[in-house]
């Protein structure tokens, strides 16, 4: 499969920031998991990767200071120590300095000081734990929807390209704890709609969330845990979020990670969650950033300790990051364009998603369910996002029913003789010269298929109107030699690898609606 081949699996991305842990011994640490009151916590260690993050969000944050500093190295110093912090804006230069990488001779890594290496170990340790999240800990136990997930996994890779797709956890499970979002980014990759109500920590509202979380934890397994208690939400929006949150961690396993845009509504209660958060076993939460002003008050809140473990995403105008072409912003052109005159930022021209699930969303409020998978967005799918079936509930029975049913009838692990057959719309098929292979090519690159059948299946999966059964018979009626399961084999190979269409206008099969009457 392509993951296999395109993917760094986490197993090997260990194996390889072990090796150099074990080159520097007493150097170097992991620090994802370390508490202060820990053995293995070294004050001086975590200050310093704090402290370079601190800069970096700063650098990145704010355009006046990136050209100052490219006009002027020793204008980092400066901002350094206008920050309050203690380390050498000399020693961390090959971090932001893009002249003096280019002008680096020999290996990179050895240009790199101490300081440096301790941030960039910190960095391999996040990449490393989302592989593991996408690669190991998402997987659901049910075989069917792994089956599926991975082979959303595998369109993902060439239908919005390696940077995006490695990002995407592929979570089996969502819940939204408010009906909607009080802040209303301009952005919003989901659109999500105005603020309404909340789901509150009733008696009642208690018992319908813990038995829907006993539920799942038997039907996903451990993958359960590595969902969130927001989506088209503003976490605390809801004000019994953490006590939701709680209970989660309590029958899951695991304190859902959260990412908050109104980390300074209430700073003493943001506070105490990413203290609590951590003491649960969250590995990180994530604050965005919407404004220069806002990042400034960030940072005066919070020490550079204290946001160790919290990345924040700065999606200001000013900033150097760029933001995803999909829900909302697909709406506001000029915006995009007065960041790309801002920043120079280009306007954003790829298929883009920010939808980290594949599997279940439920809303706690409105008692609503669905299937969720990224996808490219597009005029056709704005969000990103795939819905391939909706539903409603009462009771956690209904939600079996639903979950159920959707696992064994819209969750699809193999084409099927009567599935119509096409390439996506973003593929172009041919031929090679001497008809032995079958070349797709895509935005990411050509891939190419060994062609054991009649050279004719270009044109009949290109014609996009038959079956799989359909191409299999013409198929076998040209070349008595091959037999309709060598047909079925190659369409499932191409079908398991993500490059034929299964979208949901195009797999009529997957239009299910199931309610709770």
């Amino acid at each position: 499969m392509l993951f296999d081949s395109f993917f760094s699996s986490f197993n090997e991305q260990e194996r390889l920031f072990n090796n150099f842990l074990e080159r520097h011994s007493g150097k170097f640490f992991r620090i994802l998991d370390v508490f202060p009151n820990s053995p293995e916590y070294d004050a001086e260690y975590i200050r310093s990767v704090a402290e370079i993050k601190r800069f970096l969000e700063v650098y990145t944050g704010k355009i006046e200071i990136r050209n100052q500093c490219k006009l002027d190295s020793n204008y980092a110093q400066k901002v350094i120590d206008e920050l309050g912090l203690d380390i050498s804006s000399n020693k961390i230069r090959i971090i932001w300095d893009s002249d003096l990488i280019r002008n680096i001779e020999g290996s990179y890594w050895m240009a790199e000081t101490d300081d440096v290496l301790r941030h960039r170990c910190f960095i391999q340790e996040k990449i490393n734990h989302r592989a593991e999240l996408q690669q190991i800990r998402c997987v659901p136990q049910n075989e069917r929807l792994k089956i599926w997930r991975r082979r959303q996994m595998e369109r993902l890779f060439t239908e919005v390209g390696f940077g995006q797709a490695r990002s995407m956890i592929h979570a089996p499970l969502i819940f939204e704890l408010s009906d909607g979002c009080s802040v209303g980014c301009w952005f919003c990759g989901v659109n999500a709609k105005k603020k309404g109500e909340d789901f509150l920590y009733t008696r009642d509202n208690i018992k319908l969330w813990r038995d829907t979380l006993e539920f799942f934890n038997d039907f996903l397994g451990k993958s359960a845990g590595t969902g969130t208690c927001y989506y088209g939400t503003e976490p605390f929006d809801n004000p019994d979020y953490e006590l939701f949150c709680d209970d989660f961690a309590d029958i899951l396993g695991t304190f859902p990670q959260t990412t908050t845009a109104v980390a300074l509504r209430d700073v003493e209660r943001t506070r105490r969650l990413l203290k609590h958060s951590r003491e649960r076993g969250t590995k990180i939460n994530r604050f965005s950033i919407l404004s220069e002003k806002i990042l400034d008050e960030v940072h005066a809140a919070f020490t550079p300790e204290e946001l160790l473990y919290t990345e924040l995403l700065t999606q200001n105008f000013e900033a150097s990051s760029g933001i995803s072409h999909a829900g909302r912003a697909r709406e506001h052109k000029e915006l995009f364009q007065k960041k790309e005159k801002l920043t120079g930022t280009a306007f954003p021209t790829e298929p883009a998603s920010i939808c980290c699930i594949s599997g279940f969303r439920l809303n706690m409020v409105r008692k609503t369910i669905d299937i969720l998978t990224p996808c490219g967005a597009n005029e056709k799918y704005p969000l990103g996002e795939w819905h391939l079936a909706s539903g409603s509930f009462n009771t956690v029975a209904d939600i079996e029913k639903i979950v159920r049913d959707w696992t064994e009838n819209v969750i699809s692990v193999r084409l099927l003789p009567r599935n119509l057959v096409a390439f996506r719309p973003d593929i172009a098929a041919e031929l090679s010269a001497d008809s032995e292979r079958l070349l797709l090519k895509i935005r990411s690159g050509v891939y190419a298929f060994k062609n054991k059948l009649n050279p004719f299946i270009l044109k009949l999966v290109q014609a996009g109107n038959l079956s799989a059964y359909q191409i299999a018979e013409q198929i076998c009626q040209q070349d008595t030699n091959i037999s309709l399961e060598d047909v079925f084999e190659m369409l499932n190979l191409l079908f398991q690898d993500g490059f034929l269409d299964e979208s949901p206008e195009f797999f009529a099969q997957h239009r299910f609606n199931y309610s709770k009457d």
